[in-house]
């Protein structure tokens, strides 16, 4: 995998959210006795699976691209089960906390290269309000956070890059851990994604999102409707007892 295609990747991937006053599991994950989703399947075929240890945190995603190509991701946590370490084939974040449990520094490094990325978070009124990432000791970028009410992440905007999202208020039974960077914070389902990127030569993708809940107020079911081709995919989703 080349370096053009590792940064993008880095751009799409995403892991972890956050609270009023830090970064906290029950806004990635289920909370203790609810169900944990299991399986997301795309037009009928296993899109991604899930796996959890004893405590309930995510230790295991698995995307599959294609028949032939999957992409697996592998987490781990401290004691005060906060997500320390994501790894990829391609890569490894690790997060690091201050005292108050607050998300300050993510550090992204890649296999075999001696090259680092290093974002390092501002906090303001108990949420990230911006990022400022360096590589190599040199500032490169410049990130900053909207959100909504319920304290969603609206919007996500560097030099390059944005994001923005519109909320239902129905609960989120975890993240989009594959295609969202990890500073996002989502606690209720997105209904609409915007992204665009400055060095694209094509549109990049929109969404249009409608789901099916059941008596809990989870989602089983969503409609996903690229809203330039007007393509519409089917995501069922499976859950624990």
């Amino acid at each position: 995998m080349n370096k053009s295609t590792l940064t993008f990747l880095s751009l799409i991937f995403f892991i972890f959210g956050g609270c009023n006053v830090g970064f906290s599991p029950e806004d990635l994950f289920p909370q203790a006795g609810q169900r944990k989703l299991l399986r997301i399947h795309k037009d009928g075929n296993t899109w991604q699976q899930f796996r959890y240890n004893d405590k309930g945190n995510l230790i295991r995603a698995v995307a599959y691209n294609s028949d032939a190509d999957s992409s697996v991701f592998i987490y781990s946590y401290d004691e005060r089960d906060r997500l320390l370490t994501r790894n990829m084939a391609y890569q490894k974040d690790t997060l690091i906390y201050d005292e108050t449990g607050r998300l300050i520094t993510l550090i992204t490094t890649s296999p075999g290269s001696s090259r680092s990325e290093t974002t390092q978070y501002t906090w303001s009124k108990g949420r990230i309000s911006m990022g400022r990432v360096f590589v190599d000791g040199n500032l490169v970028d410049k990130i900053d956070f909207i959100y909504d009410a319920k304290g969603n992440t609206k919007s996500r905007k560097s030099l390059i890059t944005e994001y923005t999202f519109e909320y239902d208020d129905k609960v989120r039974p975890i993240k989009d851990m594959i295609h969202y960077p990890i500073d996002i914070i989502q606690r209720n389902n997105p209904v609409k994604t915007y992204y665009s990127n400055a060095v694209m030569s094509s549109f990049p993708p929109n969404f249009e999102h409608v789901y099916e809940y059941d008596s809990e107020g989870y989602p089983v079911r969503e409609i996903r409707t690229e809203m330039r081709s007007k393509q519409t995919t089917t995501l069922e989703y499976l859950y624990s007892e």
